[in-house]
């Protein structure tokens, strides 16, 4: 081949490659948008399972937790949005739960429904607040769900994620404790960037509870990863997929609980999770229509007692879900999503 046919091919294969560059513009960056007089209301459900088999000594128990929740809760856009923040007021409807609780000398299946609560200990009713029966137990029980009554304000970023919380000392603590250790609001933030079908980016959060039992130091870096997955057609409409994957492996961490007016040294020996999820984000409207994690994992921990040490090896299991409500459909949030697993009911 002549230099002068080289140089020839050499400028075709240029002009052919600003073409191709040209035509490839790069994917417009995903972001939330709330409308200012325009609600949106979700479904949500959590369900947490965990069993505690514990020894001290000669003594053994085994301890199992099966516990469910479901809500809608509805974002409004409220005075003091900016450009970068979207300041929504947040309430809740519709709330349910559901325990059901395997002790060494008992079985207990708890549901809360339109407000009342009953509940069985080995089959005998020990609480039925319609009938006025065992409201104190009723009101115990039901102490870590009140501050999910209350309303307030969260500050969401464009990415979906939490900047802040507003409102009644309760509500906010309440709130904090929740998103201790997700990503978002939804349990997804968006990339900072526009991303093709395949891309990946990370997120990083910080964990400094364990349940009840408090990191010491700094706590734990967590890193999720997503991923965008080929768009899908959900309800009529085409959305954006993005998956999640976090999983993480610790030894050798130290934390302290505390019950009862009493502070016990645990040394948490290993902690194991993995977590999963999708997102469906429908990116011309900029909102989420659904999202799922679930959660899997196991620990080691020792415990440091007066008079001797407790062991525990723990199991952790769980999921949560969001689904958005049509704004023209009024219906419970059962309606939406499939109630949690619960063996009394």
């Amino acid at each position: 081949m002549t230099r002068r046919a080289m140089g020839c091919v050499l400028r075709l294969a240029c002009l052919a490659v600003a073409g191709t560059a040209a035509a490839q513009t790069t994917p417009e960056p995903f972001t939330f948008r709330f409308n200012a007089g325009e609600a949106q209301t979700y479904a949500a459900a959590m369900h947490l399972r965990m069993s505690m088999d514990m020894s001290a000594g000669n003594d053994h128990m085994l301890q199992k937790m099966d516990m469910g929740a479901r809500y809608n809760v509805t974002l409004t856009p409220a005075e003091g949005s900016t450009e970068g923040a979207a300041r929504l007021h947040l309430t809740t409807a519709d709330i349910e739960a559901d325990w059901d609780m395997t002790l060494p000398s008992a079985h207990i299946v708890v549901s809360l429904k339109a407000g009342e609560m009953v509940g069985t200990r080995d089959g005998v009713v020990i609480i039925d607040t319609a009938h006025h029966i065992g409201t104190d137990e009723a009101e115990e029980i039901e102490k870590d769900l009140m501050p999910l009554y209350l309303s307030g304000y969260v500050v969401l970023d464009p990415r979906g994620q939490v900047i802040r919380f507003e409102g009644d000392p309760p509500f906010v603590k309440f709130w904090t404790d929740e998103g201790e250790g997700e990503v978002g609001f939804f349990t997804v933030v968006l990339p900072a960037k526009g991303v093709a079908v395949g891309d990946t980016w990370e997120e990083h959060t910080a964990l400094h509870k364990l349940g009840s039992i408090r990191l010491e130091g700094e706590g734990l870096t967590c890193t999720a990863t997503f991923k965008r997955a080929p768009d899908a057609i959900r309800d009529g409409r085409a959305v954006a997929v993005f998956n999640l994957d976090a999983p993480f492996d610790h030894q050798g961490l130290v934390g302290y609980l505390s019950e009862g007016g009493q502070r016990m040294k645990v040394n948490i020996n290993r902690f194991k999770r993995t977590a999963t999820g999708t997102t469906y984000f429908d990116a011309d409207l900029g909102r989420l229509t659904e999202a799922g994690v679930t959660v899997d994992g196991t620990a080691s921990m020792t415990g440091q007692l007066p008079d001797g040490t407790i062991q525990i090896e723990a199991k952790i299991g769980g999921d949560m879900h969001f689904r958005l409500v049509p704004p023209a459909a009024a219906v419970r949030v059962a309606h939406y999503l499939m109630p949690c697993p619960n063996a009394g009911t």
